[in-house]
């Protein structure tokens, strides 16, 4: 379910028109083939885009970025608010701007993302699922934020990482022992096995 180039070029306008420059960190477009970024990012702000995304390519305008040109299908916006920022007023803001058919959701480190509604992180499995015919309670799925909320709620086979924020760890069947970055996954599916 991608994005179209006029959904995209969109999204980035109203984010330009809601926010100052100096509000928003980082503007990523992710596609099945590539993370595309502006060439004139921060390179600090490039860092932290590298760590987390691959691979990682600098076009001229995000305003002007065209699937067909870059030979990729876009899936996901994601928007990184500075730290000054007031998080929750602007992805309020945000949300309240984007059209119906978009959804935005936290996922951490005043990241929002933003993709079309039925292109969550369930259907992706679920689309797994039906492939290889695999049942909801032969799935274990992980995470830490909002953005996980949709698979977390799909399977009793669920982990909320123990970093994860309380209404995150109420909604999945269960919790990791440990968190992110000491090894809770695989903790928890050796525990399982």
């Amino acid at each position: 379910m991608p994005l179209s180039d006029q959904q995209v070029h969109g999204v980035i306008a109203t984010i330009s028109h809601l926010f100052a420059e100096q509000d928003v960190s980082q503007e990523v477009v992710s596609g099945l083939n590539g993370t595309y970024v502006n060439a004139d990012m921060d390179p600090e702000a490039l860092k932290i885009v590298k760590y987390y995304y691959r691979p990682v390519i600098s076009v001229h305008s995000l305003a002007q970025l065209v699937g067909q040109k870059v030979n990729d299908q876009f899936t996901k916006i994601a928007v990184n608010f500075t730290e000054g920022v007031d998080f929750q007023h602007a992805r309020t803001v945000l949300k309240a701007q984007l059209p119906d058919f978009l959804s935005s959701e936290n996922s951490g480190f005043n990241t929002e993302l933003i993709g079309l509604k039925e292109a969550t992180k369930r259907s992706g499995i679920q689309a797994l699922q039906t492939l290889y015919n695999i049942a909801d309670d032969e799935v274990m799925t992980f995470g830490d934020n909002e953005n996980d909320l949709s698979m977390l709620t799909m399977t009793p086979h669920s982990y909320a990482m123990k970093n994860a924020a309380a209404g995150i760890q109420q909604q999945a069947g269960n919790v990791t022992q440990f968190d992110n970055n000491h090894d809770g996954v695989l903790a928890a599916m050796a525990e399982a096995l």
